[in-house]
């Protein structure tokens, strides 16, 4: 049986893993924001990645002006 520090799954490298957008790129998701007057909700269960979407999201129009 391996060790919880052994886990892959474990909290640490769960944690470490970058948001992804599966369905439509980063893009695609500014103009539909756009399209919506940059108001909408960012709703999920806890633990889905709301926090980190947001982040990303912060990041990425903050380097892209």
């Amino acid at each position: 049986m391996a060790r919880a520090g052994e886990n892959p799954f474990r909290s640490s490298c769960v944690e470490a893993l970058s948001f992804s957008f599966l369905h439509e790129s980063k893009e695609e998701l500014l103009q539909r924001c756009e399209h919506f007057r940059y108001r909408g909700m960012i709703v999920g269960p806890h633990g889905s990645g709301k926090t980190t979407l947001l982040l990303a999201l912060r990041k990425w129009l903050s380097d892209t002006g």
